[in-house]
């Protein structure tokens, strides 16, 4: 297992915004939509109102029917939390043109939703973005790995990336996931009497964490093409965390901007074959990969 650069591992998620911006802007993105988004506080909100829609509508049914089989119920929370797990995507981007302490809140909140400190969440993820599938990228490592072994190292991965993100942050940062895990150590001692709608959703979101380094880290960079049909055609239908897979080169290229900015024809979007997906694929960069 290869170890952290330590160029990387000393940045803080602010010291790495601009450099993973600045990879998108040589690829071409217009910087005076970028300005747009950031300036239009209104389309951020709306964004932000559209997307808590989304995560409701399933919330609501976990919570109204008590008595769903459990399996329904799982898909229930588990789309609840995909919806958070979007949501908490775009703040860490800062790309809803939200203030900067209105973000940081939101993306608090958004992290104890999926069991999580967002601020860590943000700092790793940023540092992807930075160095691309590099060896200094510790959440594009799965990446790396063929499906099975990225699957059967997931939740070690999932820890190594929370510590990780516990031991290299700035000040300001770790101030944030200080409180944040303060605030899931709480909601962890109260869940023991919580409703069994609450009591499932922490343990589906808690797999989820687990799991993350494939779902999130393997599969976005590795999507075989049935998947990625499939998520195209949902995307078409209206889910935002779909079009989150469907763009992901292309949101490489342009990480400042909304995912609902980003087209889902984007030309250049690969689905990886089986053979990728099965064996591990290269370390290629997908901000690098050509369009068309």
């Amino acid at each position: 297992m290869t170890h952290l650069a330590p160029a990387a591992a000393l940045c803080s998620a602010n010291d790495l915004a601009p450099r993973a911006s600045s990879l998108s802007h040589a690829r071409g993105v217009d910087r005076a939509q970028v300005g747009d988004v950031a300036r239009d506080g209104a389309a951020g909100r709306r964004a932000v109102v559209a997307q808590l829609a989304r995560i409701a509508v399933p919330a609501a049914l976990l919570i109204a029917l008590p008595a769903l089989p459990t399996i329904l119920a799982i898909g229930l929370a588990g789309a609840v939390y995909l919806g958070v797990f979007t949501l908490a995507h775009e703040l860490a981007h800062g790309a809803l043109g939200l203030r900067r302490q209105r973000n940081d809140l939101a993306l608090a909140l958004a992290g104890a939703c999926m069991a999580t400190s967002g601020h860590g969440l943000r700092l790793m993820h940023l540092r992807h973005h930075a160095q691309p599938l590099s060896d200094g990228d510790l959440e594009g490592r799965s990446a790396r790995m063929p499906a099975w072994q990225a699957l059967l190292a997931a939740p070690a991965l999932a820890v190594l990336l929370v510590v990780t993100a516990w031991r290299t942050a700035s000040a300001r940062d770790r101030r944030w996931q200080r409180v944040e895990y303060a605030a899931l150590a709480a909601l962890a001692i109260t869940a023991a009497g919580a409703p069994r709608a609450l009591q499932l959703y922490l343990a589906v979101a808690l797999a989820a964490q687990l799991l993350a380094p494939f779902w999130a880290g393997h599969l976005p960079h590795r999507t075989p093409a049935w998947l990625l049909a499939i998520a195209r055609r949902l995307a078409r239908a209206g889910s935002m965390t779909m079009l989150t897979l469907v763009v992901h080169d292309d949101h490489h290229r342009r990480p400042k901007l909304p995912t609902y900015l980003l087209s889902d024809r984007t030309p250049g979007r690969y689905g990886q074959p089986a053979r990728l997906f099965l064996r591990g694929g290269s370390d290629d960069n997908p901000a690098a990969r050509p369009v068309g």
